[in-house]
């Protein structure tokens, strides 16, 4: 904690470090420059035309040149069956600075949906990736059939402008199981486009873990929590899913005080000491940070659980409590607390390195706890 910061304000930082956004920020072991995905509203915004279509290109001298088979147009001006020229001068190798060395032609090809550029020539692409260090990351690939499945199929009728209709595309190489640079979850958090909500309750009944796990995400990430209880049930099968990690973080993330149905399964979910560790941890962190009152018997039992993770969520969520720290605000409101004093506050801490080390946090939260239950548990709110 520095000079300048209140304990309350300590805690509400670790809250955003524990359920932080996962970074889209990586570097290219090719040659270590540093890349980002951009906006997907953000590159439609800027592109002149969008179209989906096989690119059939050739890589000379570190440039990308060729045409577009158009099959669909999404945005702009093409006509379906036309070849759309276009080029792309890739990052160089190693120093950004250091031109590619002259080479033989060597012919690529990729399916997808292209974000182009008007310019002097052919169209420039506009990548999804920014430091994309090969042509298969500057567009976003999609599947060569045009049939597209049950699923895409049933939401397309919610697409009613260009970004919705890029969504469909996308749904449908999920379904199609396509490895995409864009996850569903996230394109919902940038675009909201009401093509995904009802393509995440679709996904959530499939047999397919990867695709229940997508779809259980997405619903959380849309504020639908209704599933937290099938995700408890199934949470063996869904834990095999490479994106179960996206589950959790959508239930860490969850801040709704007002679904009481979703903090009852959190409940339930932290209470239970045979459910997988990692679930119950993203449980005890989505109630810590809500800490409602009825919540807070709860939270107390994970003061001497095993797992540090849960006993810090413990403490941070009692602090917040005690403290009258509104959700999503980094300091007390300046309502009148019954609970809050100079130790509650000198107690306050969401920090496993602080929790880990020194007991007497705990310890204070355990005493206060038995000094509140009975009014804290007797017709809580």
């Amino acid at each position: 904690m520095t000079s300048t910061e209140s304990p309350v304000q300590v805690i509400l930082g670790k809250v955003a470090q524990v359920a932080g956004l996962a970074s889209i920020l990586f570097v290219s072991l090719a040659s270590g420059h540093p890349v980002a995905k951009r906006s997907l509203s953000a590159v439609l915004q800027s592109a002149d035309l969008v179209i989906a279509g096989t690119a059939n290109v050739t890589l000379n001298s570190g440039t990308y040149s060729g045409t577009i088979l158009v099959r669909e147009v999404l945005k702009g001006k093409a006509t379906v069956g036309s070849a759309v020229p276009i080029s792309w001068i890739e990052l160089p190798q190693g120093s950004s600075m250091a031109p590619r060395a002259p080479g033989p032609s060597k012919p690529v090809q990729g399916t997808g949906i292209f974000f182009l550029r008007t310019a002097p020539g052919p169209f420039q692409i506009v990548s999804l990736l920014d430091g994309a260090q090969s042509f298969g990351q500057v567009y976003l690939p999609i599947s060569q059939s045009t049939k597209r499945g049950p699923i895409a199929t049933s939401v397309s009728s919610n697409a009613k402008t260009a970004l919705d209709r890029i969504v469909v595309e996308i749904v449908t190489g999920f379904e199609a199981g396509l490895s995409l640079n864009y996850d569903l979850v996230s394109v919902y958090k940038d675009t909201r486009s009401p093509v995904l909500p009802v393509a995440f309750k679709s996904f959530q009944m499939s047999t397919n873990p990867e695709l229940a796990a997508l779809g259980h995400a997405g619903a959380i990430a849309t504020g639908d929590a209704s599933s937290i209880q099938v995700i408890y049930r199934n949470a063996k099968t869904l834990s095999t899913a490479r994106r179960w990690d996206s589950v959790l973080f959508e239930i860490r993330q969850f801040r709704d005080p007002a679904n009481v149905k979703a903090i009852t399964a959190f409940e339930t979910i932290v209470s239970d000491q045979s459910a997988l560790l990692p679930l119950r941890q993203a449980a005890a962190i989505s109630l810590g940070s809500i800490h409602v009152r009825h919540s807070l018997p709860y939270l107390a039992a994970l003061l001497t659980e095993p797992s540090l993770t849960l006993r810090t969520a413990a403490v941070g969520g009692l602090a917040l409590f005690a403290n009258n720290v509104k959700i999503g605000e980094s300091s007390p409101s300046a309502d009148p607390s019954p609970y809050r004093d100079d130790q509650t506050i000198a107690h306050s801490a969401w920090d496993e390195r602080i929790v880990g080390r020194d007991s007497s946090y705990l310890t204070f939260w355990q005493t206060w706890w038995l000094a509140h239950r009975a009014e804290l548990t007797t017709s809580a709110p």
